[in-house]
């Protein structure tokens, strides 16, 4: 299924040597740290990144062929995939003089240049999921021109939506396949459920939300960011302490508009009693929105116990790691009386993917199940290894005692606990980390395996400070977490790998 991806990689190097690709290597922790500041001679060898978090040098061309085609000059130009996101994106970034157009398929914002509006462009799009697609991008600068011919790759042409729905209906169980609402990525999903919940339930009273667990770090933006003066948001991060969500339901629930979770959570791997706090939000009328991506919906069911699951379908769909998508589905078993609204106010929100992301996920979601059958099996294995290593101090896994009976109470079958697991080590991480041989890079649910510290490249300005380093520390966080997903190679191999990185960084 794999060869050659447990090794080194250069710094800069895009996994799978695709312009499209969502992974690049970041081999050491001094490029890590650089990377974060952006030091010059570190970004001078990263062209490319996780899409959402870079500006894609094919999104950069097709911005920069509209300002001149449009004779744009001080303008700074975002390129999104449509103009769903238009209005948001205004009051976003605050500027009075703000301007968009549709050009080939695209719809290109402009404001006045400068380094404040650029970077809150830019986080805006990385919130929002709403940035161009890679593909989009190439399209049109090939359509106009400004590319000779597009990357060479296997794509489905015909039907790529069906068999997609197809591969993620039976993943999910118990929905139609038309039940399967897709957009160009997981946070797109979640942020265009989250302003239809808002639009839907705001007016009811239903102004406060709760974020149950430290959760991945644009829903957590989204979250703080995005709610109106008169909204309210109540971070619980214990993900086990339903006692206080119970008090709050008891006290404020007919205020509560819903519960977000993800199932198990991203870096933590810890997971909630789902079914108790299905039985919780239903009986306060509060929505709630679960994300099983950490895991995948083939190892976890979540629909019996959420009204809405949110899933990045670039994990382990979409497995090669060259493509952007995500997906919302409403779950059947759910009675809440607001969720046919709020579908009907999702879907002009969702920006709908590009048809040569649908083929390229066709073309890799056939692997969907071997990968995680394969993973579920290499986490098991690697997870006892470590577990009993001098040098390993702890691993926050799917069953991990601190949460292993609510995991099991929504897996599927037994030793399924997905590719992802997070190591506390008893050495220091930057020799570690160093002498690991396998690609380090964010995203998870490939067929390669990745390894991340992921507090520095997800919460930098919390990690680089005594104060923040203390926060993380109080939420359980250790700020020196290294993320790890396990892809399809040989379990051996993998245990290899990481005994030899130990040996290495103490010298022995």
């Amino acid at each position: 299924m794999i060869q050659d991806s447990l090794r080194h990689y250069s710094l800069g190097q895009p996994v799978p040597a695709s312009p499209h690709a969502v992974c690049v290597s970041i081999p050491t922790m001094a490029d890590v740290i650089g990377y974060e500041t952006r030091n010059p001679a570190t970004m001078a060898k990263i062209s490319t990144g996780y899409p959402r978090f870079v500006l894609h040098p094919l999104t950069a061309r097709a911005g920069q062929w509209f300002a001149g085609e449009t004779g744009l000059r001080g303008r700074a130009v975002f390129a999104l995939n449509s103009d769903r996101c238009l209005d948001e994106l205004r009051a976003f970034v605050g500027s009075d003089d703000f301007a968009a157009s549709e050009r080939e398929g695209m719809t290109f914002a402009h404001v006045p240049e400068s380094e404040e509006n650029r970077a809150l462009g830019k986080l805006f799009l990385q919130h929002a999921g709403c940035g161009a697609s890679s593909r989009r991008a190439e399209d049109l600068l090939e359509r106009v021109g400004c590319l000779e011919h597009r990357h060479e790759e296997t794509l489905v042409t015909d039907g790529a939506e069906a068999i997609v729905r197809e591969n993620l209906a039976q993943a999910f169980g118990s929905i139609a396949s038309s039940d399967i609402m897709f957009s160009v990525s997981g946070m797109n999903a979640f942020y265009a459920l989250f302003q239809a919940i808002r639009a839907a339930r705001s007016p009811r009273g239903r102004t406060l939300w709760i974020q149950l667990g430290w959760l991945y770090v644009d829903t957590l933006k989204i979250l703080q960011k995005f709610l109106g003066p008169e909204e309210e948001l109540v971070v619980i991060e214990d993900v086990s302490d339903l006692d206080s969500v119970r008090r709050l339901l008891e006290e404020r629930g007919d205020q509560v508009s819903a519960v977000v979770t993800e199932s198990p959570t991203n870096p933590l791997v810890q997971t909630c009693d789902l079914p108790a706090l299905n039985e919780l939000c239903s009986q306060s009328g509060v929505l709630l929105v679960a994300d099983p991506t950490s895991a995948s919906p083939r190892n976890v069911e979540v629909l019996p116990y959420c009204d809405v699951l949110v899933n990045s379908l670039t994990k382990y769909s979409g497995n090669e790691g060259d493509v952007l998508l995500g997906s919302l589905v409403f779950s059947p078993s759910s009675n809440n009386p607001d969720l046919a609204e709020i579908r009907e106010r999702v879907e002009p929100l969702l920006d709908l993917p590009f048809a040569g992301d649908m083929g390229r996920l066709a073309a890799q979601i056939p692997d969907y199940e071997e990968v995680v059958r394969r993973s579920n099996r290499g986490v098991m294995e690697l997870v006892a290894f470590l577990e009993s290593h001098s040098k390993v101090s702890k691993v926050h896994w799917a069953y991990a005692e601190d949460s292993r009976s609510h995991y099991e109470s929504i897996a599927r079958e037994p030793d399924s606990p997905g590719c992802l697991f997070s190591m506390e080590l008893s050495i220091e991480l930057q020799g570690f980390y160093d002498e690991l041989s396998l690609l380090k890079s964010p995203s998870f649910g490939c067929k390669f395996s990745l390894a991340c510290p992921y507090l520095y490249l997800a919460h930098y300005d919390m990690v680089s400070t005594e104060n923040g380093r203390a926060s993380l520390r109080k939420a359980g966080l250790n700020p020196n977490l290294l993320r790890v997903s396990v892809g399809a190679e040989p379990v051996d191999q993998l245990i290899g790998v990481f005994e030899e990185a130990f040996d290495r960084a103490s010298g022995s």
